[in-house]
């Protein structure tokens, strides 16, 4: 099977796009039945390139790429199928399968500014309707999608995700910060709840008065708290160093589609208290400290509970465990056979 896959996620840095596409081909790259046409308009790593793929790149602009280049590659290369994420050109006459990580922006419009929320409100139902198959990336996920876009059930199939493999096999560069510290990974969008973990961590500060919170990702502004560091983005051995060294991971997200972080932290053996939104609570399984979100004093009672060596250890071996039951591999196999559904195989 022929596979054109829109790569140019694999260029960017430190985002979960990037994780979600490297890590699912390079799972394809274990396979011997796909033929992998990794198309782009900026050059690819070459470590994110198997041996089954060629790179087919194009100057186009993101729109133009997106719109006219990427349908007429695929038809043109007599691709069987073509793998997006989220926006589905009217111009494709290949099938098309389209990942969609959450619809969040559905869910709670406010948590977008106002460019945003209209382009993804007017696009990623449209591209649903023109996939053949829609991947969803929980069982959660499937249910807000059928819940909020008018779809037939057999056409969104759920693919879950994983720990990622480059990640748990980087020798992790210590960090930079004096323990005990909380991390919260993905930076300041609203749905995030940055300001939920900030008085969280200031509530178990008065347990712990030498907590700092360790934010990843970029924020708009320099934090007023003496007690909040914000290194930005890290790079894949920087944050699994993060992890590594971080007495917890909070997670306090409104909503997740997913939650990728929770199983990047328990696979490295970091607890977690997390939100008991969207899809976290299905990831999480038993391994993890959940919390209403706007509920800071649980939340703050969360992070000094795992102080206890006990608990701690028991969160760790439950959360190693539960990352274990993910597998990219077989996220793969369940994108290929969507892939076949797709194509009438």
């Amino acid at each position: 099977m022929k596979v054109a896959i829109d790569a140019r996620s694999l260029a960017e840095r430190s985002t979960s796009n990037r994780t979600y596409w490297s890590e699912l081909i390079a799972a394809f790259g274990r396979r011997k039945d796909l033929e992998l046409l990794l198309v782009s308009n900026v050059p690819l790593p070459p470590e994110d390139v198997p041996a089954n793929a060629e790179v087919v790149l194009h100057s186009g602009g993101g729109r133009v790429f997106s719109l006219f280049a990427l349908p007429k590659i695929a038809r043109e290369r007599k691709a069987d199928v073509v793998h997006v994420q989220y926006t589905v050109s009217p111009f494709f006459k290949t099938p098309v399968v389209t990942t969609v990580h959450d619809v969040s922006f559905l869910i709670e419009p406010a948590w977008f500014g106002l460019k945003d929320r209209l382009l993804l409100q007017w696009t990623v139902p449209a591209s649903c309707r023109r996939a053949v198959r829609v991947l969803a990336v929980s069982e959660t996920c499937r249910a807000e999608i059928l819940e909020r876009i008018p779809l037939p059930a057999e056409k969104v199939v759920t693919t879950l995700e994983a720990a990622p493999r480059r990640l748990l096999g980087l020798l992790p560069k210590p960090p930079k910060w004096d323990e005990p510290y909380v991390l919260l990974v993905g930076g300041a969008s609203p749905r995030k709840n940055l300001a939920g973990a900030v008085e969280a961590v200031r509530g178990a500060r008065k347990a712990l008065p030498n907590l700092r919170l360790v934010v990843t990702g970029r924020l708009p502004e320099r934090p007023a708290e003496p007690w909040v560091v914000a290194p930005g983005p890290l790079e894949e051995a920087a944050l699994a160093g993060a992890y590594r060294g971080a007495h917890v991971l909070l997670h306090p997200s409104f909503h997740e589609g997913f939650g990728l972080t929770i199983l990047e932290a328990m696979a490295l053996g970091c607890p977690v208290v997390a939100s008991d939104r969207g899809a976290i609570p299905e990831v999480a399984g038993n391994a993890a400290v959940l919390c209403d979100p706007g509920d800071v004093a649980a939340m703050a009672r969360g992070l000094v509970g795992l102080v206890d060596p006990e608990a701690r250890a028991g969160q760790i071996e439950r959360g190693r465990v539960r990352a274990m039951e993910f597998s990219w591999d077989d996220t793969a196999a369940r994108t290929v056979e969507a892939y076949a559904e797709a194509i009438g195989r």
